[in-house]
């Protein structure tokens, strides 16, 4: 498969391999799971690495992005992708009343219990301000 349709895989959340790209629906690599290119975080968010690699990972790059493109993206590193790619799911209690700095404290935590060492915790709360416009309480 070429690499524009392993890039559309990923934007349809499908798995699909390609000769040096591949992924498994939820994450994208290049050349290998340690260079990850993209991460689904939900059905509309991605984490998006803006590490540079090689000169062909960033042709890679290019056509996730484009695949991507109608999605929010958030920048991060490589190893903010790797960390979100190896963190275990966990359940936030229901509660409607959250602040967006409430839900950060109950990630940090949530986090913490797990062994998580790091997590794009800034760029989340940026994104969360500046994209979905999220007033503070």
């Amino acid at each position: 498969m070429n690499h524009t349709k392993v890039a559309q895989a990923f934007a349809n959340k499908k798995k699909a391999t390609g000769s040096r790209m591949f992924t498994n629906g939820k994450t994208i690599y290049s050349y290998g799971y340690h260079f990850p290119i993209a991460h689904w975080i939900n059905s509309n968010i991605v984490l998006f690495n803006i590490d540079g690699y090689s000169s062909s990972t960033s042709t890679h790059k290019r056509y996730v992005e484009s695949a991507i493109s109608n999605h929010s993206i958030i920048e991060c590193t490589t190893n903010e992708i790797k960390e979100a790619v190896n963190r275990e799911k966990f359940k936030i209690e229901k509660k409607t009343d959250y602040s967006v700095d409430d839900l950060f404290d109950k990630l940090k935590d949530e986090y913490k219990i797990k062994g998580m060492k790091r997590f794009p915790m800034k760029k989340m709360r940026k994104f969360l301000d500046e994209e979905l416009l999220f007033e503070r309480l």
